[in-house]
């Protein structure tokens, strides 16, 4: 099952919150980042936006990643949330630039999450030629993206976003993944100024979670990657399923991201966040629980 549709249906959250951290100090964890996933703001107004960034600023996050403004399956272009060229069966038209508006007012930073195609979770990363079309759509997304919106809201768009989620394995996928980005990244670097590119890997279990096959997903991606410094991976799955006094899963964890940390450093000038997912997984079904909350935040903190 697609699994953003499945995370999608099933979450108890108004909106989903990812929770990015950065070490501010040796002693503190700085949460800076919401995430929100598009399907839920389709009907949004002006006031629906403001009270959301009112409710960010009283807890200090400042930045906001919007997962995606096209969603497509295949040749089907199923919905937008802005005047693009590409015909969508469902038009949201005024989406993002509402919240890009109150973005501004509020003083908020936005990422801009580019196409999400369903395909993706159809064995579609292993086809070139389906990926370079997706890249064109992103590339075309991010011309559009600055010709409508960059002048008035310079300072509110901080970068982009990939929708599609790589994840570790041992099939080889690395290679087509490199090129992927490197089309993307090759384009944003004919802007004249530096805009930073965000996406955010998930650790499988199906596909290889062993700590030699995620080093060796992630060796291939950076080495072969034009990455710059100003870029930023932020790895799902880290601390969302991580329980009290689950040490098990809390060295899983700590070792999926120790593995990518070592292999930045080995490889490339990327930075790296953490992506901690506050939702939990219990017979096939996603949840949210506050409780949790607190403690995944808490055990991040040594990342």
């Amino acid at each position: 099952m697609n699994r953003l549709k499945k995370i999608g249906l099933t979450i108890l959250l108004l909106i989903i919150v990812l929770l990015l951290t950065r070490k501010e100090n040796q002693n503190k964890t700085l949460i800076t980042t919401d995430f929100i996933q598009p399907w839920k703001i389709l009907d949004w107004n002006d006031e629906d936006f403001d009270n959301h960034f009112l409710k960010l600023e009283s807890v200090k996050i400042k930045e906001v990643i919007i997962q995606w403004t096209i969603e497509s399956d295949g040749d089907e272009f199923k919905y937008r949330l802005y005047p693009s060229k590409y015909e969508t069966k469902d038009k949201y038209d005024s989406i993002l630039e509402k919240l890009l508006k109150s973005a501004k007012k509020n003083n908020v930073g936005i990422y801009i999450g580019l196409n999400n195609d369903l395909l993706w979770w159809n064995n579609y990363q292993n086809n070139e030629d389906y990926l370079k079309f997706q890249m064109e759509v992103a590339k075309n997304q991010v011309d559009e993206i600055e010709n409508l919106y960059r002048e008035e809201y310079f300072n509110t768009i901080l970068g982009y976003y990939l929708p599609f989620e790589i994840y570790t394995n041992a099939s080889g996928f690395s290679h087509n993944w490199a090129n992927m980005f490197n089309i993307l990244i090759e384009h944003l670097n004919l802007k004249t100024f530096s805009i930073p590119l965000l996406f955010s890997p998930f650790l499988s279990d199906y596909a290889g979670s062993t700590n030699q096959n995620i080093k060796d997903t992630f060796d291939i991606l950076f080495k072969e990657s034009k990455f710059r410094d100003f870029d930023l991976i932020i790895p799902m799955d880290s601390y969302g399923n991580v329980l009290p006094n689950d040490l098990n899963n809390e060295n899983r964890a700590f070792n999926y991201l120790e593995s990518i940390r070592k292999s930045i450093e080995e490889n490339s000038k990327i930075g790296m966040a953490v992506n901690i997912e506050i939702f939990s997984e219990v017979n096939g079904e996603f949840n949210c629980w506050f409780w949790k909350n607190k403690t995944t935040i808490k055990s991040s903190i040594f990342v």
